[in-house]
């Protein structure tokens, strides 16, 4: 049995794979299996992982006939096959980076230290990268203005997300814990990041280990802060708020229901923040409670126009 089993949804990747498999062959730490499932593309991405798997007995194509499902869903169907195999530790891979060396075997080491029994996810910082590989910036968190926090974890993730999947290593437990993704997760990095901090630990090693190749295809990919100031950013800005509120309130929801059925508990900032939006609209009953529960960015604009948007939120159930 390896010690790791890397999880690499793909599509349409025929580009840029074989360099990311090849860097993945070429991580000081050799455990590992990878399994990959193809999200239907139509180019040759299978034909490439095909040829790669028949010289590495290390690489698995996964074969199914579920079609496309999209970039959440195909990683969920690579969790929930994740859960039948035995690997103690889980690492995600998207199709287009290229992994330092040194990768696995540092992720590993501090998750190893760190975890404690608890249900636990590492992620690291990326170098973003261009077509050709050259550095655009050597942080990807610095690029995005963004920051592991340490301390209010849940409070931030909640409305936030500073976790980068492809940098992600988790163990079982936390697998056991958050597999199946359910469809209201808004991504799966998003959806562990909440499960760890709910229910174990979030790690974060500042080094960077990936290459974040920046290509225009990106699914999501890394745009600086300078897109804010073109014209209508603010419309722009309000809207994607409050879609973001409604699909965070959605993934927490979900997140309430995981945590009583699987643990017979739940997290009170959790609770508090679902049963948030049973409150009257444009009650300042909703934002005092926001406040009580410190929920929220950390960045001053991106706090007003949530607080704004929760306080215009229509009412929905909390249970």
């Amino acid at each position: 049995m390896a010690q790791i089993l890397i999880l690499m949804g793909t599509y349409n990747g025929a580009r840029y794979i074989r360099e990311q498999i090849a860097s993945i062959q070429a991580q000081t730490c050799s455990d590992w299996v990878l399994l990959v499932r193809d999200d239907d593309s139509g180019d040759n991405t299978v034909e490439i992982i095909e040829e790669m798997a028949q010289a590495d007995d290390r690489i698995v194509l996964c074969r199914d006939h579920l079609g496309n499902l999209g970039v959440t869903a195909n990683f969920g169907r690579l969790m929930s096959l994740a859960l039948e195999r035995s690997e103690p530790w889980v690492a995600f891979a998207d199709q287009d980076d290229v992994w330092l060396p040194e990768k696995l075997e540092v992720s590993l080491t501090q998750l190893q230290a760190s975890a404690n029994g608890k249900p636990a996810l590492l992620h690291t910082d990326l170098q973003v990268v261009d077509v050709n590989l050259r550095v655009v910036h050597p942080s990807f968190l610095a690029y995005q203005r963004l920051r592991h926090v340490a301390e209010r974890q849940l409070e931030t993730l909640l409305v936030h997300n500073f976790v980068t999947g492809c940098t992600v290593m988790i163990n079982r437990e936390l697998l056991n814990f958050a597999a199946p993704i359910p469809s209201e997760a808004i991504l799966h990095d998003r959806w562990l990041a909440v499960c760890a901090a709910t229910s174990g630990n979030l790690i974060f090693l500042p080094q960077a280990m990936v290459k974040y190749r920046q290509h225009g295809n990106n699914v999501r990919g890394a745009g600086g802060v300078m897109r804010y100031l073109l014209p209508g950013a603010l419309e722009d800005k309000l809207l994607h708020t409050r879609e973001e509120l409604r699909a965070c309130f959605v993934q927490a929801h979900a997140l309430l229901i995981r945590e009583r059925s699987s643990l017979g508990w739940t997290h009170p900032v959790l609770e508090g923040f679902v049963s948030l939006f049973a409150l009257p609209e444009h009650s300042p009953a909703r934002l005092l409670r926001l406040w009580h529960l410190k929920i929220g960015t950390g960045k001053f604009l991106k706090d007003l126009l949530l607080w704004w948007e929760v306080l215009r939120a229509p009412v929905k159930a909390a249970e």
